[in-house]
C-alpha cells in the first residue's frame, strides 16, 4: 500500500539460516508475482526492516529489472562459449548495480522513508547477526565512502553484484532530500 503496488504477489519463506530474499516476475499476466524470504530474514529482523526488503523486491518487480536480464541469458555463455561482448557485459553488470539502487528507493518508500531501518539490514545481510549484535552509526559508516574514492578503481569493487553499501546508502540520502 505505501508504495501503490497492487499486482497480486505470492510470498513464500524458504527454510533456510541465512538472511536473504529475491522476487520472481510473473511468467505471464494470469500468474502472481513470487517473493521469497528465507527463514534467517523473517527472524532476524524488525516489521520495518522487513518493509524494506519487501518495497526493494517489489520494486524489481514494478520496475520490470527482469527484462535486461533476458539478454544476459540469452546472449552470455561460459568461457568460448561466451557470445556476449566484454563491453557489453560490463554495461549490463553496471545496468544490474542501478537497478539495485532504484529498487533500493522503492524499499525506502516502503520503510515509511527512514533509513535507519534500512542500513540495519544491510549490516545483517553483511554480517548475518541479528539486533543483539549490532551497533552503527550512519555517519561515521558513510564517512568510507572517501575511503573508497580514494582507493580508485577497484577490480574488486567490480565484481560485486550488488553496490557496496556506504553507496547504496548514500543513494538514498540523496534520494531523501
Amino acid at each position: 500500500a505505501a508504495i501503490g503496488f497492487s499486482s497480486e504477489v505470492e510470498l513464500y519463506v524458504v527454510n533456510d539460516a541465512s538472511i536473504n530474499a529475491f522476487a520472481l516476475h510473473a511468467a505471464s499476466d494470469s500468474e502472481p508475482h513470487i517473493i521469497s524470504l528465507t527463514s534467517g530474514a523473517v527472524e532476524r529482523m524488525t516489521d520495518k526492516e522487513l518493509s524494506f526488503v519487501l518495497g526493494h523486491e517489489l520494486g524489481h518487480i514494478a520496475f520490470d529489472h527482469y527484462r535486461a536480464n533476458q539478454v544476459n541469458f540469452a546472449l552470455d555463455g561460459e568461457g568460448e562459449d561466451r557470445q556476449m561482448p566484454a563491453l557489453l557485459a560490463a554495461r549490463m553488470h553496471t545496468w544490474d548495480r542501478l537497478a539495485e539502487l532504484s529498487a533500493d528507493r522503492v524499499g525506502f518508500l516502503a520503510a515509511g522513508e527512514s533509513l535507519e531501518p534500512i542500513v540495519s539490514v544491510f549490516f545483517k545481510l553483511a554480517s548475518g547477526l541479528g539486533p543483539e549484535h549490532l551497533q552503527f552509526d550512519i555517519s561515521a559508516f558513510l564517512d568510507q565512502l572517501q575511503l573508497i574514492q580514494d582507493s580508485g578503481p577497484s577490480n574488486l569493487l567490480a565484481h560485486f553484484s550488488h553496490p557496496v553499501t556506504p553507496v547504496r546508502v548514500r543513494a538514498l540520502q540523496l534520494y531523501a532530500e
